[in-house]
């Protein structure tokens, strides 16, 4: 009897793990603030700070073939060297990805399109020619572009660790890591702000800081690698300036 306890205690440990993994809880959408963000894209060398870019951010509640979903905007601009908007249609309940088209200095570069068995994947070449391609996936997942709306909608209790199973279309599939790390007083453009503090990415060996409003949840900041970080601006001037001029 004695040596079959180890046995049936690793079964039990399996059991409980297996258990877990499955009640891990999910991004819910309604944890999340709708409207229009704008953000600072900074990089720091030498101890100096510079905008060297701009993102728009919006979230706003919509509905899709009846059912409550989540449109999400997210428009990068670092002057004439990058220019990346895309555009998410989320389950409202719990994030995962509808569809995302995503816009490469304003021409269609990718447009996913998740279903039950997998995504529907069409991308432009620079002739704007395009190859359609169907992708089966092995379990559902999360979209692997949309990285501090997806972590604000997680529980982010303290001291917890999140793996979320992801798409990205140049990545294939992957899992993000998110644990929550404390919490944090922030000075922002409407004063000081309570910040859960998270070290997440796309893998443990790609996680960087990231900064998420207490209430209402939101991403406030993130501080990444080689200097680079974006905080929260104090309104949208800054990314309207940056559009590109008409010819």
């Amino acid at each position: 009897r004695a040596l079959r306890v180890p046995a049936l205690t690793g079964m039990l440990v399996l059991a409980l793990t297996a258990a877990m993994a499955a009640t891990a809880p999910a991004p819910q959408g309604d944890r999340l603030a709708v409207g229009t963000s704008c953000y600072a894209i900074t990089a720091t060398k030498d101890g100096a700070t510079q905008t060297v870019g701009h993102t728009f951010q919006s979230i706003e509640r919509t509905m899709h073939d009846g059912k409550p979903a989540l449109k999400v905007v997210v428009h990068q601009r670092m002057g004439a060297k990058f220019d990346m908007r895309d555009t998410y249609l989320l389950d409202a309940a719990n994030l995962q990805p509808i569809e995302i088209d995503n816009e490469r200095f304003g021409k269609r570069h990718v447009r996913d399109v998740y279903d039950d068995h997998g995504v529907t994947e069409t991308r432009w070449d620079a002739a704007g020619q395009a190859t359609t391609t169907k992708k089966p996936l092995a379990h559902p997942v999360w979209e692997g572009n949309l990285f501090g709306v997806m972590f604000a909608a997680l529980p982010l209790e303290q001291g917890a660790s999140y793996a979320v199973p992801f798409y990205q279309y140049d990545k294939d599939e992957g899992t993000f890591a998110i644990d929550v790390t404390g919490k944090r007083t922030i000075d922002t453009p409407e004063g000081k702000r309570e910040a859960i503090v998270l070290q997440a990415g796309p893998s443990k060996a790609e996680q960087i800081e990231y900064l998420i409003g207490a209430s209402p949840r939101m991403e406030l900041a993130y501080n990444g690698p080689q200097g680079f970080g974006q905080s929260l601006a104090p309104d949208c001037t800054g990314f309207e300036a940056a559009a590109p001029k008409a010819p």
